[in-house]
């Protein structure tokens, strides 16, 4: 077991409100010079956060589905909130399980299992969440491929090289045409038991697309040590999430930022909120933890003059979108944003997470 980390100073000095320039991050150094050791706090530290210790062992194996989703104490808490024009729909812990349990134990009847190459073929929404939980659930290795052109979503289709294809009616009619086997996203809730697998250490888990290399098409093998830990760090360190905190990343690049975020945000027990096409006055309403900012809403926020009062802890520059830099050092000096502390992130969730964190 490693010493106690004090997350609360960590937290406070990643920010530009408690940044104190030019005193170094001593954390930081002994994270580096002692990797194991750093890891083991942290562990020890997220399981007093959700009551629970954790069943993942740093550099020896990771169950994803156990510390995301069945430690949660409180099944009520709220795990994702989608919120549209028609309406709104929330799962809460327990509901995803079930959710999660149905598609799993479906898979596995259909031959799924651990090192199944699985091509998810879905845009990010409940439907992605739930087949991403069941691909964790059942040891596969998850390749997510976002609908777009077709002669790119085939390229991708191919360079994957899937055992099946996840995706809908009305996704999966390309994949279908080329021959591979379909499975369902979303099958529903079951009362059965949730699979779940600890994936070892250097196993991959998954083969992501990035957008930011040259060779875009050919997917990025993550190993379940960078997808477990970084997930792990990103959440509880750069965005200071704990138990029945709510994030939001509005209009957030899928493949730079997924399933980087998503897993940030379940391993450390709080509740992922997508509500895309939102205006910031809706967004200024909203209770959260942290909020990573697009270039949209900033410029909403500039325009409209709009009073955020506190509701945020933490905004975030996205430094994907590096700019128009003047732009959002005006956002952050206009009114209440001036008085929440703020920081600027890069994730490239090919690498497993955040690459970049900046003041």
């Amino acid at each position: 077991m490693g010493e106690p980390i004090d997350l609360a100073q960590i937290n406070q000095r990643m920010t530009i409100e408690g940044f104190d320039y030019p005193r170094r991050q001593k954390w930081l150094e002994k994270s580096w010079a002692d990797p194991m050791k750093f890891w083991l706090a942290l562990i020890e530290r997220h399981s007093m956060s959700c009551n629970l210790r954790s069943k993942s062992m740093p550099f020896q194996y990771y169950d994803f589905i156990y510390d995301a989703l069945q430690r949660i104490d409180n099944g009520d808490s709220p795990a994702l909130r989608f919120v549209s024009d028609q309406g709104e729909e929330v799962f809460n812990y327990g509901t995803l399980r079930k959710e999660v349990a149905g598609t799993a134990n479906f898979w596995l009847a259909s031959g799924v299992q651990p090192g199944t190459n699985i091509s998810v073929l879905l845009p990010f929404g409940a439907e992605y969440i739930i087949a991403l939980l069941a691909g964790l659930a059942t040891g596969a290795t998850i390749c997510f491929i976002p609908p777009s052109g077709t002669l790119l979503v085939n390229k991708r289709l191919e360079n994957s090289t899937p055992d099946f294809v996840v995706s809908n009616e009305l996704y999966g009619r390309l994949a279908i045409e080329k021959g591979f086997s379909i499975l369902p996203p979303r099958v529903g809730p079951t009362t059965d038991p949730l699979p779940s697998f600890a994936y070892p250490s250097g196993a991959p888990v998954f083969r992501l697309f990035d957008p930011c290399q040259q060779r875009e098409n050919l997917p990025i093998e993550v190993t379940a040590d960078v997808a477990f830990l970084s997930a792990l760090r990103d959440g509880m360190i750069f965005l200071g999430l704990r138990p029945g905190d709510t994030f939001a990343a509005p209009d957030c690049h899928l493949l730079e930022h997924q399933p980087a975020l998503i897993l940030a945000t379940l391993i450390n027990g709080a509740t992922w909120l997508e509500a895309n096409g939102k205006d910031c006055r809706w967004w200024a309403n909203q209770n959260l933890r942290a909020i990573l900012l697009d270039y949209r809403l900033r410029e909403e926020l500039l325009e409209t003059n709009c009073h955020v009062d506190f509701k945020w802890d933490l905004w975030l520059r996205n430094l994907s979108q590096a700019g128009s830099l003047d732009r959002w050092q005006a956002l952050a000096s206009q009114g209440s944003l001036k008085e929440i502390a703020g920081a600027a992130g890069k994730w490239n969730a090919a690498l497993g997470g955040a690459i970049l964190w900046s003041m």
